[in-house]
């Protein structure tokens, strides 16, 4: 895994460490019936990003900040926007 900024650092190491269930019951904080990732142990390989030459300088905050806007993306992957989109607005026969 070879990236050159913090961000996509992160979002090619979230999929390889989480599934996409896990993915989208999770949030940072655990609010609400989400899992609270802040507490998993999966959050200090995640932070293992920082043996990366590119990304060494990165903070908690900064990669905390990436990987809330994963979780929060997270119920748009594999196809699922799709899948909801084409249940609002079915398409018509013609």
């Amino acid at each position: 895994m070879c990236a050159n900024d913090l961000k996509s650092t992160v979002w090619q190491m979230l999929p390889c460490i989480l599934s996409n269930h896990l993915a989208i019951v999770s949030i940072w904080t655990g609010a609400g019936y989400k899992v609270c990732f802040r507490d998993l142990f999966l959050k200090t390989i995640l932070h293992t990003i920082r043996k990366s030459p590119a990304t060494q300088d990165a903070t908690d905050e900064v990669v905390q900040i990436q990987a809330t806007c994963y979780l929060k993306g997270a119920s748009d992957c594999e196809g699922r926007r799709r899948r909801r989109t084409g249940e609002r607005y079915p398409l018509q026969g013609g």
